[in-house]
């Protein structure tokens, strides 16, 4: 029976999924990513966007190296060198390359989209959360 996983993800990395951009989630071999399997359904989040994926593909490799080398780095963030992915993937892990762990090539397909939108209610006015309130004062 397919699972269904809930994952936060920062917005720059969640915008270049829904563009399709990126096709590919590296993740230590741990927590929630070790019973993944293809055919799992994942939901991608952040504050203001969430998508859903279906895994197509789950590659193990011994660790993060091998994983930048094995596979296609435009579809695990585009535009960017190996030593570049490599210092954001640092960022999350930070003992990375001194504790070597295996790492997953988790390979997906979006398959729906959400905007997330939060209204605030204020005498008898709806404002996007987002909006600025001056808006509201002009109005009175």
């Amino acid at each position: 029976m397919n699972k269904f996983y809930r994952i936060s993800i920062n917005y720059n990395a969640l915008d270049r999924i829904i563009n399709g951009h990126k096709t590919i989630e590296g993740r230590i071999k741990k927590g929630i990513f070790i019973n993944m399997i293809q055919g799992d359904t994942i939901e991608f989040h952040n504050k203001k966007l969430k998508c859903l994926a279906k895994i197509i593909n789950i590659i193990e490799y011994k660790n993060i190296l091998e994983y930048l080398s094995g596979e296609n780095l435009d579809n695990i963030n585009p535009n960017k060198s190996k030593e570049d992915i490599l210092k954001i993937y640092r960022g999350f892990y930070p003992d990375i390359l001194k504790i070597p762990k295996k790492f997953l090539a988790i390979k997906f397909k979006v398959i729906n989209i959400w905007i997330i939108i939060t209204i605030m209610y204020i005498n008898g006015h709806y404002f996007p959360h987002d909006s600025n309130l001056k808006d509201f004062y002009m109005l009175h």
